[in-house]
């Protein structure tokens, strides 16, 4: 009797179970849930039930509810597979890595040859941020069974982490091929290929894919993406505010938007769309670095400076974007004093460091230099039609062979005729920006360079954190940051007398390297385009080609005083900023305030032509340098037309910029040391009336005719500062 009662218990509980199976398989989870309740609490003998259950919940998200039903099932049956696998996904899912780690080791220790089970324990370690080991154990199990995607995919995702682009990418292209249709796949080939810069293999990708996955919110998200590295901005934003709309818990469709509208010069929509996203996720780092951006590139210091005092310091300094960011707005509005800084500068240097960044060896004593040329590495993500690059190309064209073999360090993702010419004029080319920091570094060590110049600071798309390595002994700063970086990993920074005048803090940090007559020389593709004698009714011009970001309270008020004294004149401004209405609105609103007639102010838009642009200035007589963020392009540019520029030298780089060119080209007489000289000197250029074409001329061949326009001169002068630091270095 007491048998075939036994029987019959266990035949329903064998019915039970089938109906729970078959109820879990129809997706009737609240059924099958009940079923497998009803099993447990008779005293299942099965495993899978507890995996079963577990699982329902984990699915409901009811996370802490399946754990407890893993823990009594792995009291029971410690190391069946199928529960530990649950068990471990469910505990990686809490953050509980130690836990899941240790249930698929015991698991390991009864079924040590268990694929899924070393599969389950690498994803956890890729979960710890243990990426090398993952890596050893994914690429064994690959050789085990190559055709199983998923563990493709995790060695992509475990690359990935440690920077291993190429071997990432080979990874999802192995995963692709097994499985042609998984979206996320698809989308991490073109997303590794667009940031390798191998748009076309990632464009062919997006172009193979079938049309059932081109609505894939990842697959769209890598398309754009691609549209934003291939400059298709239209397309980016449309495709972007799609996904916004779409997916509006994605912060990183928010920052895309933003920046693709920034690509389109519409920094005030851009500004709107940030605001926008921060409304969704007012916690966001991203988007309230975008936003103090925004903040401070229109003039709202106050605002910048309060959003900034509520983020978070210390996550500010471990990442690299934020710093730069900050580093940049404050040194051209002031948002940091110099000592805060220096301060974020070397905690993030330190942090860096911290992080994994380990200096190379590098060897002191290389082979004997004083009878051969010097090793110099000039290193920019800006070898393109970029200020940095029409700058340097006449210095590159100008080094003594003999002396000095150059190397041409490419870090940056775009390619222009600029960039050709830029390439063309150095005796080694290699290009870095497909590597990590401190792979493009290991490269450069390969090159037993004496001195390595970096061109970027701070500036966007740099590549300073390559010099946190020390790949040569030599390192320093030079021509594309107009301020310190106050690294001590890069000492040494290159500039003048003028350019360095009244410096605090940053002298306290760096070794000054000063070129005498001016550290830069006239860009290239700077000449008089059909200067024009200006007709008898042609109104008196000032003029400013700078960016509107530059154009202070302080500089508008300038400028109005100016407009004041001298009534018959008129203002042209010129920015990439003018494109957008609000932002001619704003500009004029602040003139219209003084009592400036607004026909009296012409504003013009950015020329994407570069004849077009340079011919602009035929429309000016005198040119008005912005304070405290004076030019360095544009007055460079307007004295090659023949356009004197009246500026006032602060202290410091940024302030100094104008009068470091004005002082080199030998026109002293335009440089102004208080408010009140800058009004009287261009009411004095006023009061000598309109710039006939002769003047001009005349003006631009003193300025050939000096300092400023011998790039010779600066190459020298630049060669004589690396022997100097590379004998103080070797005390020699």
């Amino acid at each position: 009797m007491t048998s075939l009662t036994g029987q019959k218990a266990k035949t329903r509980l064998m019915a039970m179970r089938r109906a729970a199976i078959e109820a879990h398989q129809q997706n009737d989870l609240g059924t099958a849930e009940s079923l497998y309740r009803q099993l447990l609490g008779s005293g299942s003998q099965e495993s899978g039930d507890w995996a079963n259950l577990g699982a329902i919940l984990r699915s409901d998200g009811r996370l802490e509810e399946a754990i407890a039903i893993y823990e009594q099932g792995l009291g029971k049956w410690g190391k069946d597979p199928i529960l530990c696998l649950n068990a471990s996904n469910a505990f990686r899912d809490a953050g509980s890595l130690h836990k899941s780690e240790q249930t698929l080791e015991r698991c390991l220790e009864e079924f040590p040859g268990s694929l899924p089970i070393r599969h389950s324990l690498a994803k956890t370690w890729i979960s710890a941020g243990r990426h090398e080991d993952a890596v050893k154990m994914l690429e064994c199990l690959a050789e085990e069974d190559s055709n199983i995607h998923a563990i493709w995919c995790d060695l992509g995702i475990a690359n990935s982490h440690l920077k291993q682009g190429e071997k990432a990418l080979i990874s999802f292209q192995k995963a692709l091929k097994i499985d042609p249709n998984h979206c996320r796949t698809r989308a991490n080939c073109i997303t590794l290929m667009t940031d390798q810069r191998r748009l076309e293999d990632a464009q062919l990708i997006l172009n193979q894919t079938p049309g059932d996955l081109c609505d894939n919110l990842e697959v769209k998200t890598a398309k754009a993406n691609l549209l934003i590295a291939k400059q298709e901005m239209v397309e980016a934003a449309i495709l972007l505010h799609q996904l916004c709309m779409d997916e509006p818990e994605s912060t990183q469709h928010w920052l895309n938007l933003g920046a693709s509208l920034r690509g389109l010069k519409r920094s005030f929509l851009a500004s709107k769309i940030i605001r926008k996203g921060i409304s969704i996720h007012p916690e966001d780092e991203g988007l309230q670095n975008a936003l103090l951006q925004s903040l401070a590139e229109q003039g709202y210091i106050i605002s910048a400076r309060r959003l900034l005092n509520q983020m978070n310091k210390e996550s500010i300094n471990k990442k690299s974007n934020l710093v730069f960011n900050l580093q940049f707005l404050s040194v051209s509005t002031g948002l940091l004093k110099d000592s805060e800084l220096m301060k974020l500068a070397q905690e993030w240097e330190r942090t860096q460091n911290y992080a994994g960044c380990k200096t190379l060896w590098k060897d002191y004593c290389l082979e004997p230099w004083s009878k051969r040329r010097l090793r110099i590495g000039y290193l920019s993500s800006d070898y393109c039609n970029h200020p940095v690059s029409r700058f340097l190309l006449p210095v590159l064209e100008h080094h003594d062979r003999n002396t000095v073999e150059i190397w041409g360090l490419h870090t940056g993702p775009y390619w222009d005729i600029v960039s050709d010419k830029i390439k063309q004029n150095c005796d080694h080319w290699l290009d870095l920006s497909c590597l990590n920091d401190l792979q493009a570094a290991r490269v450069i060590t390969d090159q037993r360079l004496d001195v390595l110049v970096e061109l970027g600071g701070y500036t966007g798309n740099s590549r300073l954190g390559i010099c946190l390595h020390e790949p040569a002994p030599i390192q320093m700063s030079y021509l594309g940051y107009p301020g310190a970086t106050y690294l001590n990993a890069v000492p040494w920074w290159i500039g003048d007398e003028c350019l360095f005048q009244g410096l605090k803090e940053e002298s306290k940090q760096h070794s000054l390297v000063k070129i005498n007559g001016g550290y830069m020389c006239m860009p290239y593709q700077i000449a008089i385009v059909d200067p024009e004698d200006k007709t008898e009714d042609a109104p008196f011009r000032f003029g400013s080609f700078n960016h509107a970001r530059k154009l202070t309270r302080r500089t508008i008020s300038l400028w109005i005083s100016i407009l004041r004294l001298c009534i018959n004149s008129e203002l042209v401004l010129k920015s990439i900023s003018f494109l957008e209405l609000a932002e001619i609105k704003r500009i004029r609103e602040l003139f219209l305030q003084a009592g400036i007639n607004e026909d009296r102010i012409l504003l013009l838009p950015w020329a994407e032509n570069f004849e077009q642009h340079i011919s602009t200035y035929n429309k000016i007589d005198i040119g008005l340098d912005p304070v405290p963020y004076g030019g360095a392009t544009t007055t460079a540019e307007a004295l090659g037309m023949g356009i004197p520029v009246v500026c006032l030298q602060g202290e410091g780089m940024v302030c100094s910029l104008s009068a470091s060119i004005l002082h080199s080209a030998g026109l002293n007489d335009l440089i102004n040391d208080s408010e009140n000289d800058y009004i009287n000197c261009a009411v004095k250029l006023y009061n000598q009336g309109k710039r006939s074409s002769k003047k001009r001329l005349t003006l631009a061949e003193v300025v050939t005719n000096s300092q400023l326009g011998d790039a010779r001169r600066v190459s020298r002068g630049l060669e004589s500062a690396f022997y100097q630091c590379l004998k103080q270095l070797r005390g020699c």
